[in-house]
């Protein structure tokens, strides 16, 4: 794959995701960086997969397609592949809420919750230069 598809389909994506964002929230001007509905994919998330947010940085779709920051790290381009890579896997679907992002080391869980009432939790390693899909669980929303 041609290292400038990549990163122009990243850029659409971002552009949805950030589209997305502000649609849901009702209110582009809201106080709140995070919408209620991400609130509940993270809890939802630490509940049914029993996540340690102690050794995990958790991330919203916002942290890692925000376009207000000039700064684009490796790390963030590597979680927008990842993301990209689920939607092409038809893993996350229209329908879908926004993924919230469980980060600890070499390693991310990408949690969504599903419009079909279950919530899902996929692996990737991201310590290559493209992330690897090392594990996938779905499970019915508690």
């Amino acid at each position: 794959m041609n290292i400038k598809k990549l990163f122009a389909g990243v850029g659409i994506l971002a552009g949805v995701v950030i589209l997305s964002l502000t649609l849901m929230n009702g209110n582009a001007y809201s106080n709140n960086k995070y919408s209620e509905k991400e609130y509940t994919v993270r809890d939802s998330a630490i509940k049914n997969f029993d996540l340690d947010t102690q050794k995990a940085q958790v991330l919203f779709a916002e942290d890692i397609f925000d376009n207000t920051k000039t700064e684009i790290n490796d790390t963030k381009s590597k979680l927008a592949v990842a993301t990209f890579m689920l939607n092409d896997e038809k893993i996350s679907v229209v329908g879908d809420y926004l993924p919230v992002y469980f980060l600890e080391g070499n390693k991310v869980s990408i949690a969504i919750k599903h419009a079909n009432g279950t919530v899902s939790l996929t692996q990737f390693d991201i310590s290559k230069e493209k992330p690897v899909q090392i594990g996938h669980i779905v499970k019915e929303a508690k």
